[in-house]
């Protein structure tokens, strides 16, 4: 481990770097999978117990001998995080953001749907619907609903984004130019 001592905990990130939270040198080991081992400063915390990369490439550390947590930015920033008082933090978890929805459908009387993104804790998703003279956004914390307020008739792009704890997903792939409303407005334009 290029004379690091006591790897405490493990974590992979989605390149397939391999991370380990080193007690008795108070830091961090950056494997890549071609074999390079770097070190990687916790910024002054101490005692690293637990270690965990989100999908940004952060990396966290749990510092039980300085009581707080070390975030570790891909380019090497480091700042410490407060646990609020408590004592002896003893595990860490991170929530990745979540994939962006698929399968983005719009039906011409304006409701949406489209199928749940992959990630955990999905609780909020926004649809945005972009077109005529304004942006739209509306949420909801299930995977469907009607849209109010558009310009009818009109000719709308419609997105969608979800978010968990993470942070925001991508967007989804653009559904639209859809028409709104068309088949109404032609009923009484006679």
């Amino acid at each position: 481990m290029g004379g690091y001592q006591s790897s405490y905990a493990i974590a992979v990130d989605s390149n397939g770097n391999v991370y380990t939270a080193n007690r008795g040198t108070n830091d961090v080991s950056k494997i890549t999978p071609g074999g390079v081992v770097s070190r990687l400063s916790i910024g002054g915390g101490t005692n690293p117990t637990r270690i965990a990369v989100d999908s940004n490439g952060n990396v966290y550390t749990a510092n039980n001998g300085t009581n707080d947590v070390s975030k570790i930015t891909p380019g090497g920033e480091v700042s410490r995080l407060s646990i609020g008082g408590g004592t002896l933090p003893n595990g860490i978890a991170v929530y990745s953001s979540p994939a962006a929805p698929t399968n983005l459908k719009v039906s011409p009387d304006a409701i949406v749907s489209w199928t749940a993104s992959s990630g955990t804790g999905v609780f909020r998703y926004t649809v945005t619907a972009t077109g005529m003279s304004n942006t739209l956004r509306q949420t909801t914390s299930t995977t469907s609903l009607k849209f109010l307020g558009l310009e009818i008739p009109g000719v709308y792009t419609f997105t969608v984004v979800a978010t968990n704890t993470g942070g925001d997903s991508p967007s989804s792939s653009p559904y639209g130019p859809a028409s709104m409303g068309y088949a109404l407005f032609d009923m009484f334009s006679y």
